[in-house]
Order: C-alpha cells, then structure tokens, then sequence
C-alpha cells in the first residue's frame, strides 16, 4: 500500500499569529488514496449527518461550528495523542527550528496540558497516522519574508521543508525506507499553478515530470528514487483528500493554541483586551490597543505584526 501525504495550512491571511503548516502521512489502499471511502466507517465529513464516526473535513468549517474541541477530537483520535505538556509535544511534532523560535516568545506556556480534554476511542488506523510542524512566528514569517520578498515563497519553501522532513526528520522517520509508493497531495500554494521549478527543488537528484498544470489541478511525477512519487496541488484540497483535511485542521489546532496564549498575555496586561483571529480589519484595531505597551514589556513590533 502507498504512503499517503497530506500538506495544509493555518493563517496565511491574518497580520497577526504564526503561519502554520503541517504534514500528515497516513498508509492507505491504492485504490482509494483520497482515504474517504476506505475509511468511511470511522470518519465523516461536514455535509453528512453527526453520528458516532469522527468529524475530519476542512478546519475551517469544524472550528466555526464546534470549537477548539471539533478539531482536537479528530486530531487527538488520529494521532493518538495522550495528555502532555506543550514542551513535550512540540518536540515530538513540531520542527526543530520553529521550536526554537516558539519558545523564545515571551507569551509562551511550555506547561499548557494538552489535549485540553480526554478523548476516547482512538482511530484503528491501518498504521498511525503522523505528523510534522512548521510553525513561522510573526518575527520569523517577517524575516523570510524581507529575504525572499513575498510570502508565497515563504509558503513553498515551507512545504519543501515539510516534504523533506518525511524521510530525515526522526528514528524512525515519518516514512521509512521501504520502497512503497509515495502519494502527495496538497491545497494550491498562495494560487499558483506550476509547480516545476519548487519540485525539482525539493527532490534534488530526481526527474520532476508535469502531466497537468491547470487551475483545478497540477499534477506532477518524480522519477530516479527508490519509490514511485506523484504529486497533486488543488484548491480546496481538504475536500478531495481526507489526509489534507487532517493536516488542515492540525495546523488550524496549533494556530489557535498559539493564539490562546497569546491573546492571554496580553489580557494580563489589558483586562478588557477582547479576542481576535489576527484578520484585518478588526486587527489593526487590536493591535492598536496594545502597541502602546510593546516597549514597556520588551516586544519588538515585528514579533506581533506581520508586515505582509
């Protein structure tokens, strides 16, 4: 059976929070490696009706009707994850260098328990499913951006980073090296629609073949490996792939923890301080509010303020 990888995104659009990505690896039939069907008795999605199953479907529309607790139902399931520490967990999920920059922040809580609740009945995956981070903090996202000039290849070289983490990131790796084919899909990058030039990029050695590149889907085979890999970017990927609507909701449930602390340190400094998703233009009102204090607490705009 093929390895199958799912790549999202959390927080793209906002000024304010970090940019996450995340990556999910699931084994999965051949013939059904959008996993919906082969699965279908353990998961639902959106449009169906609530039963026992778990919801997994795009983070957007599970955190708008059912909370924080709609995405860590289905990630803690998934995952397998057991109540720890957020120090422990970001060394088991989220890369090296963004932990780094994770928890020199000065709103960061390394003891903060999660999941926040316990969760029953854990997924009887074929083989557990896993996952990596890359979570860019406001400070980082603005350094990358400033060295390549648009967000978009802040984006791709993301993903780059997330795909090469798959073989090389942990003992034993996310995929281990056993010759199986490897099945990528992704959510489009920012609304591009060639992928070439990222792809040869990011497996160095290998032939990259185009075999569609169209809006609705570009489509790509890397040749000269130890294992089969295609590669398929579409929008709106996390209706077609459930492993994409996993990464989604993933890194929608990092965003949003990093958002609660956040939003916490500040409400100490401003009790009436309301909340916000980092979006404009509520955003720059927010922001407004606390700037005041930036230098009075030693936080650098850069670290709050996403430039682009």
């Amino acid at each position: 059976m093929p390895w199958v990888v799912g790549i999202d995104e959390a927080g793209y659009g906002p000024v304010l929070g970090p940019l996450v990505q995340a990556v999910v690896v699931l084994w999965l039939p051949p013939e059904d490696t959008t996993g919906w069907n082969a699965l279908r008795s353990m998961i639902r999605q959106a449009r169906e009706s609530p039963d026992e199953r778990v919801l997994i479907t795009d983070s957007k529309a599970v955190y708008s009707r059912y909370g924080l607790d709609g995405l860590e139902s289905g990630i803690v399931r998934s995952l397998h994850m057991g109540h720890q520490t957020l120090d422990t967990w970001i060394k088991s999920y989220v890369m090296e260098s963004s932990r780094q920059d994770w928890q020199r922040e000065r709103w960061f809580d390394g003891a903060e328990v999660i999941p926040k609740r316990s969760w029953e009945s854990p997924l009887c995956w074929p083989f557990p499913a896993r996952a990596r981070i890359r979570l860019l903090t406001p400070a980082a996202f603005n350094r990358l951006c400033d060295q390549t000039g648009n967000k978009a290849e802040v984006l791709g070289q993301g993903w780059i980073e997330l795909i090469r983490e798959l073989e090389t990131s942990s003992s034993p790796p996310l995929i281990p090296e056993d010759g199986q084919d490897l099945v990528i899909y992704s959510d489009k990058l920012g609304g591009r629609h060639f992928y070439w030039p990222m792809l040869q990029e990011c497996f160095t050695g290998r032939w990259v073949t185009p075999l569609r590149e169209k809006p609705l889907e570009s489509r790509y085979r890397i040749d000269g490996g130890t294992r089969a890999i295609s590669v398929q970017f579409s929008p709106r990927a996390e209706a077609s792939s459930l492993v994409v609507a996993l990464a989604s909701m993933l890194a929608k449930y990092v965003r949003e923890i990093w958002m609660g602390q956040f939003q916490r340190f500040w409400q100490r400094h401003i009790p009436n301080l309301d909340t916000t998703g980092g979006y404009l233009p509520h955003a720059r009102q927010w922001y407004a509010r606390i700037a005041p204090l930036l230098s009075e607490v030693g936080v650098h705009p850069d670290e709050v303020w996403r430039r682009r």
